[in-house]
């Protein structure tokens, strides 16, 4: 199921590895002790098999295990079967993966649990997106058991829907258009509750003492550079038409990037507005916003879905932790009146490194 427009709101339930939305500190009216079981779209499992996970989560206070389950399929013979342990504590997550008999741990440094695994602990940040984004309360449902409200945005494509449950406005559904214009299930809690989880589900994994390189967040995975690409002729005027994009790679959690002697996490990426209907040709600028993991130059590049990738660019950092934003202009047309989609992404470390999930935008020349 490709996605090919994610409202902001819905965004921020989810994110391919690398890349990240802003995030509020946590809500005390969220709860820190749970337990819930969930079908998601928004794993980073689930991204790169494009196919559904099934989710079991328990959380107590700074500690969280999350198993991931994807069926087995053509891609994926094996399936997946994934466990984390997350400890804000210890600043640590844990990675088990018993299809490829593998376990490691990556340093976790954020304040806040996964948003793309847990979506009650995302709730705060969602519910700050419904309400900059004008969301409308349209009705109520029960959703597996547990009385909502539903919120509703309009978008270029349809509209998009999040449920929110009325007893501690978690969100458990969230709903977008699909490429065919039906509504896709991006997420769906099936059960939650609020009691305290056994301790012994917390116990770090035996025999897990790898790790992995790079720092883990709530909102993404730090990358390195360490390559070089030659320079690629990029055009600045597209006509969309109805062009295949080339396949390119996205980093899965857990992923070893190599370590170079500098690097930066993607934090986050967007375009800003997403749609324009009028006079054409029309200027669209991306943007991507980076933090440094150490002193020296970074290397990156933009990849276009009409198979274009530019010329590979160099930022400088001077120390650890610097924020900087870059940003890479499209000029697009196309037939009036033709509903038009593209979209880019922002890679590091081209032509193999990580990479952001795709920006979509939407053209509708003028007749």
């Amino acid at each position: 199921m490709a996605m090919r427009y994610l409202p902001d709101t819905i965004l921020a339930l989810t994110f391919l590895a690398g890349f990240a939305v802003p995030r509020l500190a946590p809500q005390s009216s969220l709860p820190q002790t749970y337990s819930a079981s969930l079908i998601s779209r928004t794993t980073y499992e689930s991204m790169s098999a494009d196919r559904e996970s099934n989710v079991k989560l328990y959380r107590n206070g700074s500690k969280e295990l999350v198993e991931v389950t994807i069926a087995a399929s053509a891609g994926k013979p094996r399936g997946v079967q994934v466990r984390y342990l997350f400890d804000l504590l210890a600043h640590k997550a844990y990675k088990r993966d018993t299809v490829n008999n593998t376990c490691s741990w990556m340093r976790y440094v954020d304040a806040n649990m996964p948003s793309n695994y847990d979506p009650i602990a995302a709730s705060a940040t969602s519910l700050a997106d419904l309400a900059q984004q004008n969301a409308k309360v349209v009705g109520s449902e029960n959703v597996n058991g547990i009385p909502a409200k539903i919120e509703e945005i309009s978008g270029p494509e349809g509209k998009s829907r999040v449920w929110i449950a009325e007893k501690g406005n978690f969100v458990v559904e969230t709903e977008m258009p699909g490429p065919d214009g039906k509504p896709v299930t991006l997420l769906e809690v099936k059960q939650v509750s609020f009691s305290k989880p056994p301790d012994s589900l917390f116990a770090p994994p035996s025999n897990c003492d790898t790790q992995a390189p790079g720092e883990m967040s709530s909102t993404g995975i730090s990358a390195h550079t360490e390559t070089t690409l030659p320079e690629v002729k990029l055009s600045t005027n597209v006509n969309l038409g109805e062009k295949e994009s080339k396949p390119h790679t996205e980093v899965s959690v857990g992923q070893s990037i190599p370590a170079g002697t500098s690097g930066a996490t993607i934090m986050r990426v967007w375009v800003h507005p997403d749609y324009f209907k009028g006079s054409c040709p029309h200027q669209y600028t991306f943007y991507a916003g980076l933090q440094s993991t150490g002193p020296g130059d970074v290397r990156y590049a933009w990849i276009r879905s009409d198979g274009a990738t530019s010329a590979p660019k160099v930022i400088s950092f001077s120390s650890p932790h610097q924020s900087r934003t870059v940003q890479e202009s499209w000029t697009l047309s196309g037939d009036p009146g033709k509903i038009n989609k593209q979209w880019e992404q922002f890679q590091l470390d081209p032509p193999n490194g990580a990479v952001s999930q795709k920006i979509p935008v939407t053209l509708v020349c003028a007749q």
